[in-house]
């Protein structure tokens, strides 16, 4: 009986132990456990914190190029010009660079391994290569809007924005309050209107055509007036080439106190007084020919 007690208190013992034991190691399990969870947790939670440093140090590299229309020649440069006011330095104990690539702007960093890279790359829609983050982005839209409109103000520093680049149709609609126009040609399709009091128009090798003839003249423009088939000139002219006069109706009128004098080149003068009027030709000072009209020098005068 007694033997059988003491059987029993051993089992006990024995029962006991190994309950507590396996306890103890589920524990330790457990602990463990816990203990890689919470390191897992940590460093994606510092991975986290690495996403919200690189979005904020992108959105002060916009804001610079905003201000100042270029990219940090160097990254230290957003915290000198109050754009950034954190580190570059990850809870990692890595350091964040920059890139000024002019039309972007790149910033990399290390993280301790390729799973860390890669769920910060995708947290900041960059690339990873390894243990390497490579976030990279270009120009802000306001940049790609100036590239492709016209400013209304001037800008020295980019005359481009003032500058056309292609034909512009303005679709039948004006433009109006233009102070000058440089051109090197135009065509007009309707009516060429101008008011001013004082109008200038310069011919320097081209000609002048009115109603589909040529009209080359060195007087001012304003001795011409139109008539119904003809260009009216109210003072002297000289004109080169043969002229021809045809067709039915046709013909040459000399008004009153009007002569019409044929001289030879070089001598200038008129051999049909100003007081007289008719028909004269002659060489030099001389009238070979000279046709009055009855009421001042009456017949033919050889």
């Amino acid at each position: 009986m007694k033997m059988f007690k003491r059987s029993l208190v051993a089992s006990s013992i024995v029962a006991s132990l190994c309950i507590t034991s396996t306890s103890y190691a589920d524990d330790i399990e457990v602990k463990i456990s816990n203990s890689l969870l919470d390191t897992y947790t940590d460093k994606y939670e510092e991975a986290d914190l690495v996403v919200m440093k690189l979005s904020d140090i992108r959105l002060s590299a916009m804001a610079y190029w905003a201000q100042n229309e270029s990219y940090p020649a160097v990254i230290n440069d957003l915290i000198a010009d109050s754009f950034y006011f954190g580190t570059f330095t990850t809870t990692f104990g890595t350091v964040i660079n920059g890139a000024n690539n002019v039309d972007s702007y790149a910033l990399t960093l290390d993280l301790p391994s390729p799973e860390l890279a890669s769920y910060v790359a995708s947290g900041v829609n960059g690339t990873f290569n390894g243990n390497t983050v490579r976030l990279e982005f270009g120009l802000p839209m306001s940049a790609i809007a100036r590239d492709v409109s016209l400013s209304r103000f001037d800008d020295p520093a980019n005359p481009d924005l003032n500058r056309m680049e292609a034909d512009i149709n303005m679709n039948g609609n004006d433009v109006n309050n233009v102070g000058s126009v440089t051109a090197n040609t135009a065509t007009i399709n309707g009516d060429l209107v101008v008011n001013s009091g004082a109008n200038t128009l310069e011919m320097t090798t081209s000609g002048l055509r009115y109603n589909g003839s040529q009209v080359i003249t060195s007087d001012n423009i304003d001795a011409y007036s139109p008539g119904e088939d003809a260009v009216l000139k109210s003072e002297g002219a000289i004109m080169n080439g043969l002229y021809t006069i045809q067709g039915a109706n046709s013909g040459l009128t000399i008004g009153d106190d009007s002569r019409l004098n044929f001289q030879e080149s070089g001598e200038i003068k008129s051999w049909v007084a100003p007081t007289d009027r008719g028909l004269s030709i002659g060489r030099g000072s001389a009238s070979l020919l000279t046709v009055g009209d009855g009421a001042y020098e009456t017949g033919l005068v050889f």
